[in-house]
């Protein structure tokens, strides 16, 4: 089974794994692109409310000094949100492996952005549009209930930019990292099974020979679609319940087997007959892959999941054109 099919990836998934691993210079570009989007939209609607309806006070149309002020603040702070965005998604990833503290410090940190907002939006309101004591109290309350409305707004279009923004400017391999996180989290839970209830545990570690001499000059895209093409071809030739992912950056392809070593060997020479007829296209030229194998047995001797991992790691690089199947 690959491990993608395992769980629907959601969007905002797949944005917190492209903000965890995006360069930090591209990530407060995002967000100062999301912001630009987000005060443009804004400026656009008070121009043509300013236009189209020359009865309304400044309560909703803005003198143009705190125009420019609220736009610098969008800006700038909304640059610096996408950052915090990192710190509140490493927090929920520390919250899923079981401290709840961090899910409720993860929340607190994605208030900051709407209540730095709601609070400049009230006070520029505030600033500009008390004219005596007497209303003062009516307008503070509307202006609070006028605060709260736009940043709500503002809230979701930023949210909304955000990601479409960042999947645009990032060339992070989202699907490497979440498929490397998911293989390496049930290589975890079938070693401790393995542990406690013993039987016949393997993992197969596959490579395509030469592998650095063809990615060589190739786009980033054409090495993404070599290795998915790849992984789907030998995930197509494995049973159901086994666990096939891409490893490290792409270049091995993990399996996970409840089989003995000598039956794990027969899958292996399925993939290595089968891929004589597979055809890859890579930089503008076709190939006929040449697949290597290690496969691992897990032993009882066994301290930690990493050691089966190395193993077929090692009996992976042992291999040869005349050996392609190595087994321990």
């Amino acid at each position: 089974m690959r491990m993608l099919e395992d769980r629907k990836i959601s969007r905002n998934e797949k944005i917190m794994v492209l903000a965890l691993n995006a360069k930090p210079v591209l990530l407060l570009f995002s967000g100062f692109l999301t912001s630009l989007a987000v005060a443009g939209i804004i400026l656009g609607v008070l121009f043509l409310l300013h236009v189209f309806t020359g009865t309304l006070s400044n309560t909703f149309v803005l003198p143009l000094a705190q125009v420019i002020y609220f736009s610098i603040f969008m800006l700038l702070f909304g640059a610096l949100t996408a950052k915090l965005k990192t710190v509140q998604y490493a927090l929920h990833k520390a919250a899923n492996r079981g401290s709840t503290a961090y899910d409720a410090m993860a929340t607190s940190v994605n208030f900051v952005f709407p209540l730095a907002i709601c609070a400049f939006i009230f006070i520029i309101l505030h600033i500009s549009g008390v004219d005596s004591e007497a209303d003062s109290e009516n307008r503070v309350m509307l202006y609070l209930i006028i605060s709260i409305f736009i940043t709500m707004i503002i809230k979701q279009m930023w949210d909304l930019f955000f990601g479409t923004i960042l999947l645009s400017v990032t060339n992070v391999d989202w699907k490497l990292i979440i498929d490397k996180e998911r293989f390496a989290h049930t290589l975890r839970l079938r070693f401790d099974e393995s542990k406690r209830y013993p039987g016949p545990f393997t993992m197969m570690m596959i490579k395509i020979k030469d592998y650095d001499k063809l990615i060589k000059n190739a786009s980033r895209r054409s090495i993404i679609e070599l290795q998915e093409r790849v992984i789907d071809f030998i995930n197509r030739t494995m049973r159901t319940v086994d666990i096939v992912g891409r490893l490290e950056q792409g270049e091995y392809i993990g399996v996970l087997l409840h089989t003995s070593s000598v039956e794990t060997k027969v899958p292996a020479e399925r993939i290595r007959d089968m891929s004589k007829e597979l055809i890859l296209h890579i930089h503008k030229s076709e190939l006929t892959p040449v697949f290597h194998f290690g496969i691992a047995t897990f032993e009882q001797t066994m301290q930690h999941e990493r050691e089966l991992y190395e193993k077929a790691w090692e009996l992976l690089q042992q291999t040869t054109d005349e050996e392609q199947i190595k087994i321990h």
